[in-house]
């Protein structure tokens, strides 16, 4: 097993290898944002994710976070390290409970939630 020094070395040394950065979300362990480029909410993470020349993000955050991410950067490879890591929020509206009400209600107009998931978002 690697000392936390040495773990951080091999972080580090992947990331240039991989010209990677990785974002994490303030609710993220200290060891995880030690690590991190960026640390901050998941706008400013999605924000900062557009503005890097990094091939390669890594979202230390939920499935949302790095879909917002993935949409502002099509051409990159967005990562998400604990793919369990869930959203309560956005769990209470999954996309096959609010499409039946989006479709009940043409033209009406719907205010969402930021924390929702893409499949949601375009129901």
């Amino acid at each position: 097993m690697l000392s936390v020094s040495n773990l951080e070395q091999e972080i580090k040394r992947l990331k240039h290898q991989m010209n990677a950065v990785i974002l994490g979300h303030y609710y993220q362990d200290s060891e995880i944002q030690d690590v991190a480029d960026f640390v901050g909410d998941s706008l400013q993470l999605s924000q900062e994710a557009a503005a890097v020349s990094a091939e390669v993000i890594v979202f230390c955050g939920v499935l949302f976070m790095a879909e917002t991410a993935k949409t502002l950067n099509p051409q990159k490879l967005v990562l998400r390290p604990d793919m369990a890591a869930g959203c309560s929020l956005a769990a209470g509206c999954p996309a096959e409970l609010f499409r039946p009400v989006s479709r009940a209600t043409p033209g009406s107009h719907r205010c969402q939630l930021y924390q929702l998931q893409c499949r949601s978002k375009s129901a």
